[in-house]
Parts: C-alpha cells; structure tokens; sequence
C-alpha cells in the first residue's frame, strides 16, 4: 500500500467555505492525509472541520503586521508534520503560506487562483507585484478554475501556460432545484407577484459593478414597466441607492440584503444577470444555470466555456451597460424559450460535479509530485 500524501489547504479567514468543504469531502482518505489551515483567527471553518473530525489549525495573524511570524510559525508546522503538497487559497494566504513553504522545502507547492482576477485592475501596484510574487516566484505550480483565469495569469502575471492547469470548481447541486413554493413566497414576500424580475446575487462590490447592472436597467425599467431588477447580496447600498434615484428607477430595484434561502431568491426570478467586471470562475453562474434559469452575463470567468450567445442566454463586454441592457431587451422578447433555456442551462453545468473537481485536483497533485521528483 502507498504511502498516504500529506495535503495542507491554507486559506486566509476562517469564514464559511462551502467550496473547501467540498474539495476536502470528496479528496480520497485513503490516498490523502488532510489538514485544513487558516491565516486568520479560528472560526466557523475550524468549527466545521471539528466535526468533521478532519485535523486543522489558525495562525491568528489578523494583520499583515503579523505576517512575518506567521510565516516562521507554519514554516515550522510543515516540517514538523511532513507536509508534501500545499495548496493555498486567497491573496494574503498564497503570500505567507507559500513563502513558508519554500522556507520548509516543501516538495509541492501549488496557488489556486481564486483571487487573482482582480490582480489586472491593480497592475503596477504593490498588490499585483505581491501576486506576482506568488504565482512566478513561489508557486511550483498554479490552478485556474476557468480558461480565462488562465489567460489572465499568463497575459498580466507572465506566467508560463506550462505552469498552469485549468480545473473548474464543483458543486453539490443537491439543494440547487427550483422550489414553485419557493418562488411564490418570495415573490409574495416582496409583493412582485406577476413581475418580471432580473435578478443578481452576490456580494455588493466593486468588481460586481451593479452600477453597470442599474444603467443598463434604467431604459428597460421605463420601456417595460412590469419590469423589476432584484439584487440579493450584503454589502453597503447607498452608491446603488442613489443611482437609482438619479435614473428615476429606485420604485423598480428590490434590494433583498444577505439571505439563507438563495434557492427561493433563484427560483424567483425569471432571468439571472450577472454584469461583474471579472471573476476567476463566477460559482453565482454555474448555480443560477443548475436553477434552470436564461442567464445574461458579462463575460468573466467560466462564461464564455458555458454560454451560447443566443441559444442558452446571451454574453456581453464587461462594464459594458448598453449591450447589457440590449440583451435585457431581447431575453424579454424571447420570454417563450425561457423554460427552453434553463432546461438547457441545467443539463450543461451538470458536469460541474465537486467529485470531479477533487478528482482532478487529485490528478495535479500526483502528476506535480512526480515532475518535482524528477528535479
């Protein structure tokens, strides 16, 4: 029997992962020995992995002041425990957790590039060199969780396409299916009862650009006024707000804040439209399509492999507000292949399976192990 292969993924905060939490339950037990560690304090990520009785750890540095002790502290911590492959998630994590990996000589080190998307509005800043850094430098290796990920890394970062591999994030669909209770409630709820809801979801900020969203909205909301853009996401409102009363729309905008019951949010709305200025793979996407909705997206992240222009929705320039709201204006005009259209949208993300992902992930790890072995 080989040898279990000593895993770390080392991540910045300690919030919610339900994407980890994917990886690590679908990683084989048998083939790999999981750790799980934070830069930030413990919180709910340790909380889960207690009970999952899977072997974790905080560095407690919550502020960058505290990086260089924290990459002495895990440098230790890899040496001591053997550790083969690290593989890091976020930019402040890659930074330190790489760094104490190289001062380990640990055999693997990979940087997943969930962050790096934004790296090409920061070029020439101190934060796109400390990208750099990581992905040139640091790195043995980088995966990309779309094509254009990949192409970001290599046109902005120069790093070399050898380098890196594109594996797509998966998904426990389980709990992603259209509720019509679901739907009535919420559209009860915020009193939309025969609307027609444009819906987004997602965090309020910047590289959303839900100020493209509301002015591509704006000659929709006065041409058809049964009409109603419903955002669903935390984050401060008050640019968005203002915007909406300057386009004289704010009677057809729905802020919903944060909420639990994303399935209901998904299974209100007719169309999904996500109008960000980037992403590295844009997960929002791939769930709203598993909810069997028409999608309107800017194209980022893993839209380009997953749409069609025309057939399953329609992909647009990024920041782009005109061709976003002409788009609008044609998804209302094919309301009669709505149905059509999610039904095709479920059926095409349903590959983006969280097995899959961990089974690829496995993949890169035993190929990268034996390329450094070979040094």
């Amino acid at each position: 029997m080989k040898p279990q292969i000593k895993l770390l993924h080392f991540i910045t905060n300690s919030c919610h992962h339900p994407y980890l939490y994917a990886v690590t339950d679908y990683t084989n037990k048998d083939r790999f020995d999981i750790s799980v560690g934070s830069l930030n304090s413990a919180g709910d990520l340790q909380k889960h992995y207690e009970e999952q009785r899977v072997k974790n750890f905080s560095l407690a540095a919550d502020n960058r002041s505290q990086f260089p002790k924290a990459v002495l502290k895990l440098a230790r911590w890899l040496k001591k425990n053997k550790i083969d492959v690290i593989q890091t998630h976020l930019y402040d994590a890659s930074l330190v957790g790489l760094a104490a990996a190289k001062l380990a000589r640990t055999p693997l080190k990979i940087l997943t590039g969930h962050h790096s998307h934004e790296m090409q509005f920061y070029k020439g800043k101190l934060a796109f060199w400390g990208d750099c850094l990581s992905s040139r430098l640091l790195a043995d290796y980088i995966i990309a969780p779309s094509q254009q990920m990949k192409e970001i890394f290599v046109e902005y970062e120069g790093v070399s396409p050898e380098k890196i591999a594109v594996v797509h994030h998966g998904f426990d669909f389980t709990n992603l299916k259209r509720s019509e209770a679901g739907r009535e409630r919420i559209r009860n709820e915020f009193k939309l009862k025969d609307k027609i809801i444009f819906g987004s979801v997602g965090k309020i900020f910047w590289i959303k650009d839900y100020l493209t969203l509301l002015r591509a909205f704006a000659p929709i909301a006065s041409k058809f006024p049964e009409t109603v853009l419903m955002i669903a996401g935390s984050g401060d409102q008050k640019d968005l707000l203002k915007l909406g009363r300057e386009l004289s729309i704010e009677k057809q905008i729905v802020f919903t804040s944060w909420r639990e019951d994303v399935s209901d949010i998904f299974s209100a709305i007719d169309v999904f439209a996500h109008p960000a200025l980037a992403e590295s793979f844009g997960m929002v996407i791939v769930e709203a399509m598993a909810m069997e909705k028409p999608v309107i997206c800017a194209d980022v992240g893993i839209a380009r492999e997953i749409i069609k222009d025309g057939a399953n929705g329609f992909l647009v320039p990024a920041g782009n507000a005109e061709k976003f709201g002409a788009a609008m204006e044609k998804m209302i005009f094919s309301r009669s292949q709505w149905s059509a259209m999610g039904k095709t949208n479920r059926e095409r993300v349903r590959e983006f399976t969280a097995a899959k992902m961990a089974a690829n992930y496995e993949k890169c790890y035993i190929k990268w192990l034996a390329a450094r072995e070979k040094l």
